[in-house]
């Protein structure tokens, strides 16, 4: 069964956090899309995290939007404790107060 669902992105007014899990986020490449065709005066940050290095798709994508969209940032992270991958853990470890 395909994913269904919707999603409503709102003006942005002030910086934005975007979290994303699993191994096909789909809101956030549409969502990405939209702000590239729209423009944003606010950075943009997305942490993404899955469970083991293989499920990491898409990554590509993100760091196209990342040259599309000025002030747009993005980490990977991977929960499995055996993981090659630079950031380990889940998302919540990887946020930065900052951004």
């Amino acid at each position: 069964m395909a994913p269904a669902g919707s999603f409503y992105l709102r003006e942005i007014k002030r910086p934005l956090l975007l979290l994303a899990g699993g191994n096909r986020p789909r809101a956030i490449p549409l969502m990405l899309g939209k702000i590239a065709e729209k423009g944003s005066a606010y950075p943009i940050h997305l942490v993404y995290g899955v469970t083991n290095d293989v499920d990491l798709v898409g990554v590509e994508r993100l760091e196209e939007f990342a040259t599309k969209i000025p002030g747009f940032t993005f980490v990977t992270c991977v929960a499995a404790a055996d993981s090659v991958h630079l950031r380990k853990g889940y998302i919540m470890a990887h946020l930065d107060p900052a951004t």
